[in-house]
């Protein structure tokens, strides 16, 4: 590509701007590839600077994106429950309507070990919950956190209160747009 060289700190700039704030909700993204296949540049230098690159590139990696069907990943934690034994199903219903998955269940003579895998969004009135369920004798402490991709279920449902919290619209492409 003839004159790459002298645009190709104004792309990469752009594309650490597009990672910064994604085309669907201007949250950063991750694991995110760019290949420039091909490129035409104008041979005058004036018309190479950033009033036309940016603009090229930002609308070209968010087109891509958007085209590659980008999914929303979402904060989970791992979190563990003691609990006395005669609580083991009601730490298992509280787990699954926070929409948890259990990892791990140990029992212990008259102590009941759990591992869950919770949403954070979910994670919100946690110990009250588990206080309540076990009679103030369950106590939960954090293991570990992550990410993982969110059910396509809640996805819509979700990108659509991000989008109205940060004032953001949806036009005819998904690209979230200043309202």
């Amino acid at each position: 590509i003839v004159h790459i060289g002298e645009v190709i700190e104004l792309i990469m700039a752009m594309f650490e701007d597009v990672m910064k704030a994604g085309p669907l909700l201007r949250e950063p993204c991750t694991k995110v590839k760019v290949i420039i296949a091909d490129m035409s540049l104008h041979e005058d230098t004036i018309h190479r600077g950033p009033a036309q690159i940016y603009p090229a590139v930002r609308d070209g990696i968010r087109g891509a994106m958007l085209s590659a069907q980008p999914s929303i990943l979402e904060p989970l934690q791992v979190i563990q429950l003691d609990a006395p034994s005669e609580y083991m199903g009601e730490i298992s219903k509280l787990v699954q309507n926070k929409r948890g998955q259990l990892l791990d269940m140990n029992q212990e003579e008259a102590t009941v070990q759990v591992k869950a895998k919770i949403p954070v969004a979910e994670m919100f009135g946690m110990t009250s919950e588990l206080r309540s369920a076990t009679s103030g004798r369950g106590v939960q402490s954090v293991i570990d956190q992550m990410f993982e991709r969110l059910p396509d279920e809640l996805a819509q449902k979700i990108a659509g209160q991000i989008r109205q919290r940060k004032g953001l619209k949806q036009d005819e492409t998904g690209v979230a747009v200043p309202a």
